[in-house]
């Protein structure tokens, strides 16, 4: 059970709303946090460029 604190209505979140990576406070709509992370592949070249 993850438990956010929204500072806007002053609250503990037990159940915050997750849609497209942001999490909402249910009470007052704010978003209190987001998750930014990415499933797409990763491409780092090296010292020769490839």
């Amino acid at each position: 059970l993850n438990m956010v604190y929204c500072v806007y209505c002053a609250k503990n979140i037990s159940r915050p709303d997750s849609v497209d990576g942001k999490i909402c406070c249910p009470s007052c709509g704010r978003v209190v946090d987001e998750e930014n992370f990415s499933s797409e592949p990763t491409f780092v070249k090296n010292a020769a460029g490839q």
